[in-house]
């Protein structure tokens, strides 16, 4: 009975859009809380990704003087 009783209340959840609200909502936390953990991941490296960048450019132009010499 107690099945019977859960599909019923998931029927009309389904039929009135209410069930469709929740999913997404459920969605939204779900991809809320993978995008904070990306960034809790990343953010400490950040520093480290813009000095290679920065010497990797100045690497470049070094290279390029002498070559041109």
């Amino acid at each position: 009975m107690a099945n019977n009783n859960r599909y019923s209340e998931l029927s009309k959840g389904h039929k009135s859009g209410e069930l469709k609200d929740k999913i997404n909502e459920a969605m939204a936390y779900m991809s809320m809380a993978g995008s904070m953990l990306f960034a809790m991941i990343t953010l400490p490296a950040m520093p480290i990704i813009f000095y290679l960048t920065i010497l990797f450019n100045v690497i470049l132009v070094v290279v390029t003087t002498i070559r041109d010499l």
